[in-house]
């Protein structure tokens, strides 16, 4: 973590930040093989269309994201704002804040962020990311998901360092 004036900025390494566009890409290219290669009597076209629709756009944005590096969490007084995964949710204000914590999925660690009007939080966002929201809330209890893969120290270490700035704006109230 870094401090940018009062605020603390958490940042992704290089080798991180360049690993995503890295797997997306050849996923990318698996998909495109799939339909050029046409093996299996048109699943495969569909399976790769499919798999162009998904991973194209993430390795789009992810490669964008790796050339142009920016914190992936911001913290501050006031709230935090998280850009770490194309569902960042970008400013959230502590006093919507209800519960954080780390959560294992899938062999993961996230720190998962909850608030206590889900319905207010996702319509303040996009169209596309509101979707993939409620998708991820299906799996993983919490309104906001920051992968620990993205994070320069532990999670519990960004829990409990969320956790005493969120205390400290419940006392302000």
């Amino acid at each position: 973590m870094a401090m940018q004036g009062e605020d603390l900025a958490v940042t992704t390494s290089a080798r991180q930040r360049w690993r995503l566009p890295g797997l997306a890409a050849i996923m990318t290219a698996g998909s495109a093989a799939l339909i050029i290669t046409r093996t299996d009597g048109g699943l495969d076209v569909v399976v790769g269309l499919l798999g162009l629709a998904f991973f194209g756009p993430i390795t789009l944005w992810s490669l964008l994201r790796a050339i142009t590096p920016q914190p992936a969490l911001i913290l501050s007084a006031d709230g935090f704002t998280d850009r770490a995964t194309a569902t960042g949710a970008g400013f959230v204000p502590w006093p919507e804040v209800q519960r954080i914590d780390a959560r294992l999925f899938l062999g993961r660690v996230l720190v998962t962020v909850t608030v206590k009007d889900p319905a207010a939080f996702r319509r303040r966002q996009p169209a596309g990311r509101r979707l993939l929201l409620r998708i991820n809330r299906s799996l993983v209890a919490g309104d906001v998901f920051i992968p620990e893969n993205l994070l320069p120290m532990p999670a519990a270490d960004l829990v409990h360092t969320m956790r005493a700035l969120h205390d400290q704006a419940d006392g302000l109230a």
